[in-house]
């Protein structure tokens, strides 16, 4: 299979830089790009398209008479790179498929396996709801009628939480819960939880959404 492989700014899916291009056609004749964070990633996949990787991945595999060993972490690796952004968007749209009878979100396992099979990090995707102490959940795409796309990414969470962190006196932590796509915001200090710290912490998570989107 021909490869045209080339040093070359890209960005990657989730949002990285990358280095490296490699531009291929598959044999049912589907036209594939990737972008690379080294040229050893680049090899790597090649190698992973040429040969089957073996699941132990100790296994050395060569591409270009050069001796290659890739491991499942690697592996893993290469293949997250070589993920289009439409792909990850299809995963994303996958997750928040809203059941429109039940409210429930019947295809959120489906999205889950594609998740771990791929080996994509969660945080790098639109799957979190932030959730304030008392349960209720901060989902601003569902504002206005919504239209947006919903779900923030881990980074999304973090630059909020840090804003609001910096910007009032009570201090909050997160907690990741993957299997309900939950970000649980915790008060850190031992404070007590009344009706008028609920406002202010509702009112300064929307203003550091706001401040940092």
């Amino acid at each position: 299979m021909p490869y045209n492989k080339r040093k070359q700014k890209c960005t990657q899916s989730d949002g990285d830089k990358g280095s490296y291009v490699l531009s291929y056609t598959t044999k049912k004749g589907d036209k594939r790009r990737a972008c690379h964070t080294s040229k050893k990633n680049m090899q790597g996949q090649i190698a992973a398209i040429e040969a089957e990787a073996d699941d132990a991945s100790g296994e050395t595999l060569e591409e270009n008479q050069k001796v290659l060993r890739v491991t499942k972490r690697q592996l893993r690796k290469i293949i997250r790179e070589s993920i289009s952004r439409n792909e990850i968007q299809n995963i994303e749209r996958l997750w928040w498929n809203q059941d429109p009878d039940g409210g429930d979100y019947p295809q959120r396992d489906m999205a889950s396996a594609l998740i771990d099979t791929l080996g994509i990090d969660r945080k790098s995707l639109r799957l979190w709801t932030l959730v304030y102490p008392w349960g209720e959940l901060y989902e601003p795409w569902g504002y206005y009628g919504g239209g947006e796309m919903p779900g923030f990414t881990g980074n999304d969470v973090t630059r909020i939480l840090d804003y609001f962190n910096s910007n009032n006196a009570t201090a909050m932590d997160v907690n990741f819960k993957d299997e309900s796509g939950f970000a649980e915001l915790t008060l850190i200090n031992d404070v007590a939880l009344d009706e008028d710290l609920a406002e202010d912490i509702a009112a300064g998570i929307e203003r550091a959404d706001f401040e940092t989107s």
